[in-house]
Parts: C-alpha cells; sequence; structure tokens
C-alpha cells in the first residue's frame, strides 16, 4: 500500500473509514483531528507516537467544562489511551484511564449521559458508551466477569435509549459492545453465545466504512470458532485476518491474529516480527 500523508479532512477516514494508511499524518488542527490522529496512530502499532498525541490532547486547557464537547472528546481521548493500555496486558491503568474518560461524559452526582444542547454530533453518547465499553473489557482483563457483565447491562440499556433500534447511529460502539460481549462469553466457557455475539459484530461492521472494525470482527469470529472446536475454520479465518491487517500496516491486528494460530508454519514466526515492530514502536506487552 502507497504511503502518504493524511490531510486533517480525512483523518477520519482513516481512524474509522475504508482507507487506513500508514503515518506519518499531517499534524492534527482541533481536539477532535488530534484524537483521530490518535486512534490512528495506535491502530498501526504506533504506541508512544499515539500516547503522546492524546496526552497532549488530555492535558490542553479546556475552553470550558461546561462544553459538552470539550467534555466528550477528551473522554474520548482517555478511552483510547485505555485502550491502548488494555492491548498491552495493562488492565489496571486501563481501568483508571476509563474510569476518568467516564466521569467526564457523565453529570456530576448522576448515572444519566451527559446531553449536548447543541448536539455535538452526539458525541458524548459516544464517549460515555466507550468509557463502559472499556470499563467492562477492564473487568474481563482482571477476571471480573460478574462485574463486567453488569456494565454491559447498563451499556445495552443506553444503546437501545440514544438509537431507539437503529443500530446505524452508534455504529462503533456496538461493534465495541458485540466485541466485549463475545469476550465475557469466552471467558465464561460459553463458546456458542461468543461465537453468535463476534458474528453480530461482524454483521455490523460490514454495513460500515471501517476496514479496521471488519478485521478486527473477523478475528473475534475466529477466536469463538476456535472456542467452539471448529479449530479449520478458526485458522482459516485468522489467517485471511493476519494478511488484511500486514497489508494495512494494522499490526496490533496482525499480531493478535498469529496469536491464534500458534505452532503452524509461519505463524510463530510472523508473531515475533510483528511483536519486535510493535516493542520498536513503543508497545511493550506485560
Amino acid at each position: 500500500m502507497t504511503r502518504r500523508h493524511v490531510a486533517p479532512n480525512s483523518l477520519a477516514c482513516v481512524a474509522f473509514g475504508a482507507t487506513p494508511v500508514l503515518p506519518p499524518f499531517a499534524r492534527a488542527d482541533t481536539a477532535e483531528r488530534q484524537w483521530l490522529r490518535g486512534v490512528a496512530l495506535g491502530a498501526a502499532g504506533f504506541y508512544a507516537a499515539a500516547q503522546a498525541q492524546l496526552v497532549e490532547n488530555v492535558r490542553t486547557p479546556l475552553g470550558s467544562l461546561g462544553q459538552p464537547g470539550d467534555r466528550a472528546v477528551r473522554s474520548l481521548s482517555l478511552s483510547t489511551m485505555a485502550s491502548l493500555q488494555r492491548q498491552l496486558g495493562r488492565y489496571a491503568a486501563a481501568a483508571t484511564l476509563d474510569g476518568r474518560a467516564l466521569q467526564l461524559a457523565t453529570t456530576a452526582g448522576d448515572t444519566t449521559v451527559v446531553r449536548a444542547a447543541d448536539g455535538a454530533k452526539c458525541q458524548i453518547a459516544e464517549a460515555w458508551c466507550d468509557a463502559i465499553t472499556g470499563l467492562a473489557a477492564d473487568a474481563i482483563g482482571a477476571w471480573r466477569l460478574a462485574v463486567a457483565g453488569r456494565l454491559l447491562e447498563r451499556l445495552d440499556e443506553e444503546l437501545e435509549r440514544c438509537d431507539v433500534g437503529d443500530s446505524r447511529h452508534l455504529w462503533r460502539q456496538w461493534v465495541r459492545r458485540d466485541w466485549v460481549r463475545c469476550e465475557l462469553a469466552l471467558y465464561s466457557g460459553a463458546g456458542t453465545a461468543g461465537r453468535r455475539y463476534a458474528e453480530s459484530a461482524l454483521d455490523r461492521a460490514r454495513t460500515c466504512a471501517s476496514l479496521r472494525h471488519q478485521i478486527k470482527s473477523e478475528l473475534m469470529v475466529a477466536a469463538a470458532l476456535s472456542a467452539t472446536g471448529d479449530t479449520r475454520g478458526a485458522s482459516s479465518l485468522a489467517w485471511r485476518c493476519l494478511y488484511a491487517s500486514e497489508i494495512h500496516g494494522l499490526y496490533p491486528l496482525a499480531w493478535a491474529a498469529a496469536c491464534l494460530i500458534p505452532g503452524e508454519s509461519g505463524a510463530d514466526e510472523r508473531k515475533d516480527a510483528f511483536e519486535r515492530v510493535l516493542h520498536r514502536r513503543g508497545g511493550a506487552f506485560v
């Protein structure tokens, strides 16, 4: 794939669209674009650069804590920082960041989602859902499965309330919810349920533009197939995800795909190679 600079107004396409490209990206000039740049850098495995970008965004003084859009972008940045920590196995650190993100996206002393008076692209709802989804994933990583289940129940309520049955509105939040539902099912030994959630995530992702979300959803299906005994199907799909991720420079997903096929010809070598790439980019697994 051709390496090229990405104009600021196309960062959304890189982060959540059909055209992921390799960094460097043009410097973002707004808080939202800084968040999108952090997402894109993290997706490519540039952990240190992504963290630096997101930390800068979080530390930038808010125009006013009363502005929902400002709180939303800061919350989204914290949730993305948490996701990077979680990918590296640092669940406690991720939970702290997700907790801060949830606090920003929630009214003081209340558990209801803050609503932006001007709409603000519904970013407050997106931020709240991202934060609580992250907390559920953090809980799974810490084997607090009951806690994760309760958080996901609360998330389901909010998603249904926000979308009124139209899952296209918060497509990314629905896909991530299905991923974490799949993880919880697999950790609980419910492989069939896990496969159902993974396939739901894939169906949702295929209706949207994000290649990265499609690949990860396929990877979740592969994990569920493995858990239900379909090792051949799991292997085939995992290799497909590995190749697609590698072609587009999505090395965290490529590494995860290689982890699903240990012992197969070339898989362990690819996993080690991807891990070296990620380590050079600031990703140290624990």
